[in-house]
């Protein structure tokens, strides 16, 4: 039984301080026990290996969840004295430095800690290329961020990895307008899922971005009935037959059927948003989007809501949204424009859309 008041129990209560929508607590927790053990002699923590730990994983969260804040000169402040007490953990001090400096406004300086680290990895390349990829994603240097996320796929060691830079990948293509890019990193992402294949991510990017000939090329290898629908009547749409678009996203809502997987519900959310039924949606997605505030759920909250007058809940869900990319990378301050673009595709007030434009990158003029 560990006493209340020892070096374990304080970090497990830490722990269990962990709240992504309010780190305030959980960092004075980890900053309370960062500190007390640095205030031990070297040769006493030495002696007891498990609060060399305790003191590690404290001073890594701590920074970390600072950054997540926000706090950027605070974390800046605090790496000299993490740097010279814990030596060991050097690339991590590098890293954090790299990430504040780039969320601070210092770009340049912080990719070029990233490429400095990345030179140097031996046993972590993937980390550090994937991480570089990211950054410069956010950066908007397309050029090299592709080419370093090529790089990390053929770096990866497992399916996990070879999935996430396929899909960084994806994202790079659908920034530059690539079509052939966005199919060809999609497939292979599709070729380490243990799942039979699906393409709506692959046909709402590419139909967003007006590449018809080609969604309409695609949808025929969709297995998923309603997954149909929702594009033949985007396709219709698209080619002024207003009446046909109109019948296929109806025929979702009257089908018999039940969506019995993630494709079918996303198709019947998006059916219900096209056809301005919004209350059969906000429900369905909004804890997906809580949990998650990225990409397709996100889209489809921020329509919802729009949808259903609730702009503050929609202008908030978008802050959040943003607000998470900290933990995600890169982080944004502005949606990528294929985001605007999708949520475009959705029937809004011309008020309500003017209010969320600021949210989003918008097309060049």
């Amino acid at each position: 039984m560990r006493l209340s008041n020892s070096y374990e129990a304080m970090f497990e209560r830490a722990m269990d301080a962990v709240d992504v929508s309010n780190l305030g607590p959980a960092i004075e927790q980890f900053e309370y026990l960062t500190n007390r053990l640095l205030s031990l002699s070297p040769s006493v923590r030495e002696r007891k290996p498990q609060l060399q730990q305790i003191l590690t994983q404290s001073a890594v969260r701590w920074l970390t969840f600072l950054r997540w804040e926000g706090r950027n000169e605070d974390t800046l402040a605090l790496l000299p004295r993490l740097r010279e007490a814990l030596p060991g953990w050097s690339s991590v001090w590098e890293m954090e430095e790299a990430l504040n400096r780039i969320d601070s406004g210092e770009v340049n300086k912080g990719l070029d800690i990233l490429r400095a680290v990345r030179m140097r990895s031996t046993e972590s390349v993937y980390t550090a290329t994937i991480s570089l990829a990211r950054e410069l994603l956010g950066a908007a240097l397309y050029d090299e961020a592709e080419t370093l996320a090529e790089a990390a796929l053929r770096a990866a060691d497992d399916a996990h990895d070879e999935l996430e830079a396929a899909l960084l990948l994806m994202e790079i293509a659908t920034e530059r307008n690539d079509p052939d890019g966005i199919e060809a990193h999609w497939r292979t992402a599709l070729s380490k899922l243990d799942a039979p294949p699906y393409f709506y991510p692959l046909l709402e990017r590419l139909s967003a971005l007006g590449h018809w000939e080609r969604v309409e090329a695609l949808v025929k290898e969709e297995t998923n009935p309603w997954v149909r629908w929702l594009f033949q009547g985007k396709i219709a749409r698209a080619k002024g037959d207003e009446a046909e678009a109109l019948a296929q996203w109806q025929a979702i809502l009257d089908s018999d059927e039940d969506a019995e997987d993630e494709n079918g519900l996303y198709a019947f959310m998006c059916a219900t948003l096209l056809l301005q039924q919004p209350e059969y949606v906000l429900g369905i997605v909004r804890e997906d989007y809580e949990d998650k505030p990225k990409d397709t759920p996100l889209v489809i909250f921020v329509a919802a809501a729009a949808q259903m007058g609730k702009l503050d809940e929609a202008k908030e869900g978008l802050q959040h949204g943003l607000n998470y990319s900290r933990l995600t990378r890169p982080k944004r301050d502005r949606f990528p424009l294929h985001y605007w673009l999708r949520l475009q595709e959705f029937p809004l007030p011309d008020e309500t859309r003017e209010a969320l434009r600021p949210f989003f990158v918008q097309p060049a003029e």
